[in-house]
Parts: C-alpha cells; sequence; structure tokens
C-alpha cells in the first residue's frame, strides 16, 4: 500500500500528435517537434480570433492554406 515514487529522471518527456482535417488545412503537412503545449494553445485562440498572451508558437500559418 502507498504511493509510487519515481525513481528515474527529473523530468519525463510527453510527445503528443496533433491532427487536423478539414477544409483549409494543408495536406501532408509535417510539422516534426514543436516545443510545448503553449504552440496548440496559442494556435487554436489565433484560428478563433482569440487575443491571448500565451508562451507557444503560433502554427497557423503552418497549418491553414
Amino acid at each position: 500500500q502507498g504511493t509510487l515514487a519515481w525513481t528515474g529522471p527529473g523530468r519525463t518527456r510527453e510527445y503528443v500528435p496533433l491532427l487536423m482535417a478539414g477544409p483549409g488545412v494543408k495536406k501532408n503537412n509535417g510539422l516534426g517537434t514543436v516545443l510545448g503545449f503553449g504552440a496548440i494553445a496559442r494556435t487554436i485562440c489565433s484560428y478563433f480570433e482569440i487575443p491571448a498572451k500565451l508562451d507557444g508558437q503560433d502554427l497557423a500559418g503552418k497549418i491553414l492554406e
């Protein structure tokens, strides 16, 4: 009983796929590895024209035609 203790390195590296499809989305477009979840949040805000001061790269120009 109890909690499990992490004994590995201090940080882990997670990768989350970003899949987009629909009218206006570039086809066969590989973005490679993008740093941080902030890029996803900033891109969504940019698409919906929501002003936001967020860390991360705006990927809308790379994703949309």
